[in-house]
C-alpha cells in the first residue's frame, strides 16, 4: 500500500531574533496498513509425502540482510529432485534448477533447517545423523559445505539443529523406544568438524518429541514432549555448563498419549509461546522468563468439529512483538477438506487476531504441514508461509503464500529555530519502527548550529524511529570569535615503528582555549630549531588528524622522512574562523633508521700504494659502526670492507696494497652494532693511484711533480656534486677554498696539516646557485685556482 502525504512549510515571527520553520510530515498520528495475503503459488513438486513436515522443525529461512530473500526445503526421494529451491524478489519469482541437501537427492522428511547470516545449516537422518552447511550465497550445489555425520547417532535418530549468534551449532537429537539416548545435545564450534556431545536432560523415557531454539540471552532451550506420560511438554535451558531444570520449566502437564504436533517460539528473547493441538482444541501457553520463576497462562484459541490431535499441524514464526501461527484446520471429515489458516499474536496487546484462510487457489486440497522461518527480521514487510497439498501422497505439490504484515507508519516533526535547514535521510511521509535516520543541521550564512533537542547529539545525527517523534534545531546567530585555540605545551615525540617515522602524541585543546573543539592543525617538522621566524619556512605535514574535543590525547606518524635524521616537530591549533594558537613546545627526535655518512676526504699514497678515505661522523639514537667498501666496480660486485675508525667528527678507513694506474671505487655506511639496522651506501667516490715512479741507472727519480698542484675537478661542468684533485709534494699546511665570480668566499673544503702525496675534496652544491665557481689550493709551495660550472 502506497501512503502519499503533502509536505507543509509555515513560517511565522516569533521575536525580531527568531525565525521558526515548522516541516510537518503528513499528519501527527501513526499509520496502520491491513495485512494483505498474496494468493498461492506453485513452487515445486516433491515425491514424498509430509515433504514440509514442521513438529517443530522449521524449513524456511529469511535473510537479516536482505529480507526479499527466502529459502525453503522440503524432503525428497528421487535422485534427479532437488531440496531446495530461493527467491531474491519476495516470492515474485523462484529457483529452478536443482539443488540438494543430501548429494544423492534423497531428503527424509525429518530435515531441518537453520539460517543465519546468509547460510544454511541442515540435519536430516541417513545411516546416522548427517550435518551439512550451505555457504553464502546458497543458490547451487557449489555453495554445499563438506558432508558431515555427528558421532554417535543412527538411522534411527531424529534431530533438531539451532545456531547461536556466535556461531555455535546446536543438534538435539533422540531415538524412539530408547530411554537412554532421550535426550543428547551436540554442539560444534568450528561447523561440524568436531562435535562436543552430552545428555542434554536424562528423561527416561521411551518415547519423547523435541523442540529447540535461541532463547534468554540467546542461549539453547530445550522443549521436550513426553508422550503417554504424565508429564507432558517440559522445557530445560542452557546454563553455560548444563542444561538446567527452572522453577517454570513444566509448560503443560498432561498425558499426551501419541498426540505429537507442536510449535514453540520466542518474542524478544524472553517470552516464549507453546501451541499444540488436543482433541477439537488448540491449544496456547506462554509466560515471560523472569527468571525460571512463575506460572504459564493458558488459553484454547481455535477449535474444530473436524480437525483432532495430530491434524492441526501448527508452526510459528515471529516478527518484531508479533507471533504469527499457521495451521491446518478441515471443514468436513474428509481430509480433502484440510485448509491453511493463520493468526497473529500481538505480545503488547496480549490478543489473537481472527483466523484468515490462506489456501485460496482451487489446487490447494489436502493441504497439510504448514511452514516457515524460525524467526523474521524487523526489517522485512512480508510473512512466509508454504505448504504441501494434493491427494497423491508420491506427487505432492508446495505452494508458497506470504502476509504483507501489519506496518505501524511513525511521523517526524522536524522544527527549526533560528535560520537554517534540516536535510533529512531518507526522506519520507512516514517511517517504520526501528529505521535509522539522519538530520543533517546547515546554518545560513551568519548563523550557528547550536544543537538538537528530543536526546540526539552531532551533526550530522542518527534518529532510530521507535514512535511519533519531535525534533527541533536551534540555529543562533554567530559572534565574532576572537579567542584562539589553547597553545599545546606536551608535544611528545618517539622513534616510529618503520624507517623514516616520527610518532607524535599531545593533548588537544579546545577552540577557545582548552574547551570545545579546534577546527584543525598544522603540524611542521625541520631539521633546525623551530620558531615563530622559520615556522613558514619549515616542512608541513601533509595529514594531520582532525582535531578531537578539548583533553582528549591526539596522535599521528610523520613518514617519508631521511632515516636517522634528527628533526624538530611544531604544532599550531586553528578554529573555524582560522585563530592561530601560539608555537607548540617543540621537541626533537631520530626518524627511525640510521643516518648516511657523507665521504669528506680521499687521501692517496702513491709511496706506499695504499688510500685514507675519511666520512663524517653521523648522530644516532642506538650504537653503531662504519663501514668502509673498496672495488674496481662501481657495481661494488666483490669489494673490500674495512671498520673505520672515529677521531672526533670523522670516520677513516686505509685500504693498502693498491694497484697502480687503477680506478677505484669506495663508499661507506653506518651499521648497528647489533647489525639490526644499517644506513643506505653512501654515493661512491673515485680515485686512482699514480704511475710508479721510474728511477734510472742514476737512481734519479722521474715523472714525479717538482710542486704541489691542482689536479682539477670532475665532473665539469657538474649539478650538485664534484671531486677537487689536488698533489702535496711534501708535509705541511693545505688550503682549499670556494669562491664565487665576485670573489667572495663561499666554503673551506680543506684546511689542514697535510702528509704529501695525491688527495680528493668533495664539494656538495645543493644550496648553491648556478654559475661559475672557482677553487684555491694554498700550501707552502705554491697557490693555484681552478675554475669550475654548476649548473641546475
Amino acid at each position: 500500500m502506497n501512503i502519499n502525504s503533502m509536505i507543509v512549510f509555515t513560517r511565522w515571527n516569533v521575536s525580531l531574533a527568531t525565525i521558526i520553520f515548522i516541516l510537518l510530515f503528513s499528519f501527527m498520528t501513526s499509520w496502520v496498513v491491513a495485512d494483505e495475503i498474496t494468493p498461492p503459488v506453485f513452487v515445486t513438486s516433491s515425491s514424498t509425502n509430509e515433504a514440509t513436515l514442521g513438529i517443530p522443525r522449521w524449513k524456511g529461512y529469511v535473510s537479516e540482510s536482505a529480507s526479499d530473500n527466502f529459502w525453503l526445503c522440503y524432503a525428497n526421494s528421487s535422485t534427479n529432485a532437488g531440496n531446495i529451491n530461493y527467491t531474491t524478489d519476495g516470492g515474485n519469482s523462484w529457483s529452478s534448477h536443482i539443488i540438494q541437501v543430501d548429494n544423492n537427492g534423497f531428503l527424509d522428511f525429518h530435515v531441518s533447517l537453520f539460517g543465519q547470516d546468509g547460510e544454511l545449516y541442515f540435519t536430516w537422518p541417513s545411516s546416522s545423523i548427517m550435518f551439512r552447511k550451505f555457504n553464502a550465497p546458497a543458490h547451487s550445489n557449489d555453495d554445499r559445505g563438506p558432508l558431515r555425520n555427528i558421532s554417535g547417532t543412527t538411522a534411527s535418530h531424529r534431530s533438531n539443529i539451532m545456531v547461536q549468534d556466535n556461531g555455535r551449532v546446536w543438534v538435539f537429537t533422540r531415538k524412539s523406544n530408547d530411554a537412554v539416548q532421550n535426550v543428547l545435545y551436540h554442539y560444534s564450534d568450528n561447523e561440524g568438524v568436531s562435535w562436543t556431545s552430552g545428555v542434554a536432560h536424562n528423561t527416561g523415557a521411551p518415547n519423547v518429541r523435541i523442540g529447540s531454539m535461541p532463547y534468554v540471552n540467546g542461549n539453547p532451550a530445550l522443549v521436550v514432549l513426553y508422550l503417554n506420560d504424565n508429564r507432558g511438554y517440559e522445557y530445560y535451558l542452557w546454563n553455560g555448563n548444563s542444561f538446567e531444570v527452572k522453577d517454570d520449566h513444566s509448560i503443560y502437564q498432561a498425558n499426551m498419549g501419541e498426540v505429537r504436533v507442536f510449535t514453540h517460539n520466542v518474542i524478544n528473547d524472553t517470552t516464549m509461546h507453546l501451541i499444540f493441538g488436543l482433541g477439537d482444541a488448540l491449544h496456547h501457553l506462554w509466560k515471560h522468563y523472569n527468571n525460571g520463576t512463575g506460572s504459564w497462562n493458558h488459553q484454547i484459541i481455535e477449535t474444530s468439529s473436524h480437525t483432532f490431535n495430530n491434524d492441526w499441524f501448527p508452526i510459528s514464526t515471529v516478527k518484531g512483538d508479533n507471533l504469527y501461527l499457521f495451521y491446518c484446520k478441515k471443514s468436513s471429515s474428509s481430509f480433502s477438506s484440510s485448509m491453511i489458516y493463520y493468526k497473529k499474536w500481538s505480545q503488547s496487546g496480549q490478543s489473537w487476531t481472527e483466523p484468515v484462510l490462506i489456501s485460496t487457489d482451487p489446487a490447494n486440497t489436502h493441504n497439510r504441514d504448514p511452514n516457515t522461518s524460525f524467526q523474521i527480521p524487523t526489517q522485512a514487510n512480508y510473512i512466509p508461509v508454504f505448504w504441501h497439498c494434493g491427494s497423491n501422497p508420491n506427487n505432492q505439490s508446495i505452494y508458497f503464500a506470504k502476509i504483507i504484515t501489519d506496518e505501524e507508519c511513525y511521523i517526524l516533526t522536524v522544527e527549526v529555530v533560528g535560520s537554517g535547514i534540516v536535510e533529512i535521510s531518507p526522506e519520507d511521509s512516514c517511517y517504520n519502527y526501528g529505521e535509522d535516520i539522519t538530520l543533517t543541521a546547515v546554518p545560513n550564512s551568519g548563523w550557528e548550529f547550536a544543537g538538537w533537542s528530543g536526546g540526539i547529539i552531532g551533526n550530522p545525527a542518527t534518529l532510530s524511529i521507535v514512535s511519533d517523534t519531535m525534533i527541533t534545531a536551534t540555529f543562533i546567530p554567530e559572534e565574532e570569535d576572537t579567542i584562539p585555540p589553547g597553545d599545546i605545551m606536551d608535544l611528545g615525540t618517539i622513534i616510529g615503528e618503520n624507517h623514516g617515522q616520527i610518532d607524535l602524541s599531545w593533548t588537544a585543546p579546545g577552540d577557545n582555549g582548552n574547551a570545545g573543539t579546534a577546527s584543525y592543525y598544522v603540524i611542521k617538522y625541520s631539521v633546525e630549531i623551530i620558531d615563530d621566524l622559520n615556522w613558514q619556512s619549515a616542512t608541513t605535514f601533509p595529514n594531520p588528524p582532525v582535531p578531537s574535543p578539548a583533553g582528549n590525547i591526539e596522535t599521528c606518524t610523520i613518514g617519508g622522512l631521511v632515516e636517522g635524521q634528527i628533526y624538530y616537530i611544531a604544532i599550531k591549533t586553528y578554529d573555524e574562523v582560522d585563530n592561530g594558537s601560539g608555537l607548540s613546545n617543540v621537541p626533537d627526535c631520530f626518524a627511525r633508521g640510521v643516518l648516511i655518512p657523507q665521504p669528506v676526504n680521499t687521501y692517496v699514497d702513491s709511496m706506499n700504494n695504499s688510500v685514507t678515505v675519511t666520512s663524517l661522523a653521523v648522530d644516532s639514537y642506538i650504537p653503531i659502526f662504519y663501514e668502509f667498501a673498496l672495488d674496481t666496480l662501481l657495481s661494488f660486485t666483490s669489494p673490500r670492507i674495512e671498520i673505520g675508525f672515529l677521531s672526533d667528527t670523522t670516520v677513516s678507513a686505509v685500504f693498502d696494497q693498491l694497484i697502480n694506474d687503477v680506478i677505484y671505487f669506495w663508499r661507506c655506511r653506518a651499521v648497528a652494532s647489533d647489525e639490526s639496522d644499517s644506513s643506505s651506501w653512501s654515493e661512491a667516490i673515485d680515485f686512482n693511484l699514480p704511475p710508479v715512479n721510474i728511477v734510472d741507472d742514476n737512481k734519479n727519480k722521474l715523472n714525479l711533480p717538482q710542486r704541489s698542484q691542482l689536479e682539477g675537478n670532475y665532473p665539469n661542468p657538474f649539478n650538485s656534486t664534484t671531486c677537487i684533485r689536488y698533489y702535496i709534494v711534501k708535509n705541511g699546511r693545505v688550503r682549499l677554498t670556494i669562491f664565487d665570480v665576485l670573489g667572495r668566499t663561499i666554503t673551506t673544503l680543506v684546511d689542514m696539516f697535510h702528509s704529501k702525496g695525491s688527495s680528493t675534496a668533495i664539494w656538495k652544491a645543493e644550496n648553491y646557485p648556478s654559475g661559475i665557481y672557482y677553487y684555491k689550493l694554498d700550501t707552502s709551495d705554491v697557490s693555484q685556482i681552478g675554475r669550475m660550472t654548476l649548473l641546475r
